[in-house]
């Protein structure tokens, strides 16, 4: 299940939000998966970026993704990219990941907090139960969308922070 988030926060305070709710910054694994992203994340607003999970936090220029952290394996390691032109570049000081208006992935800062980034899409094991509640789903109708596939959306669902941008 993915839930779009509209909040300016940097990365690790984005992945931070998503660890307190049992997920994490969205992995994608296929250019279906980035579209569905992308038009989750463009939906109500077309100015701006967001974060994904994607971060070179434990080795330069290493990109994982933050969904396999704590495991030593090589699913951390990306399948399907989508940088865009000369990305990623800047390589000692940009280790966080961005998904910009063409849905071309950028590395970007990871404590960078800016007008450009202000929402941020986090994933959650299908079992959980959060954004069944979230969406007042009873618990058979959540238990009619498990196991259909991996990324469950739900496009009318937008959560937002304090800080939302309303202009």
């Amino acid at each position: 299940i993915v839930e779009l988030f509209i909040e300016r926060v940097d990365w690790e305070i984005a992945q931070e939000s998503c660890d307190r709710k049992n997920g994490w910054l969205v992995t994608i694994n296929s250019s279906i998966e980035n579209k569905l992203v992308f038009n989750m994340a463009w939906m109500r607003d077309k100015r701006y970026t967001a974060w994904i999970g994607l971060n070179a936090l434990k080795k330069q220029g290493d990109f994982r993704w933050i969904e396999f952290a704590d495991q030593e394996t090589n699913l951390s390691k990306p399948v399907y990219t989508k940088w865009g032109r000369g990305e990623p570049n800047k390589l000692r000081t940009e280790k966080c990941t961005e998904m910009n208006r063409l849905a071309e992935w950028n590395n970007f800062p990871c404590q960078s907090i800016s007008s450009r980034n202000p929402k941020y899409v986090c994933q959650y094991e299908i079992e959980q139960s959060l954004p069944c509640a979230v969406n007042n789903l009873s618990a058979s109708e959540c238990n009619k969308i498990k196991n259909v596939s991996r990324f469950h959306f739900y496009p009318n669902h937008i959560m937002g922070g304090m800080n939302q941008d309303t202009d």
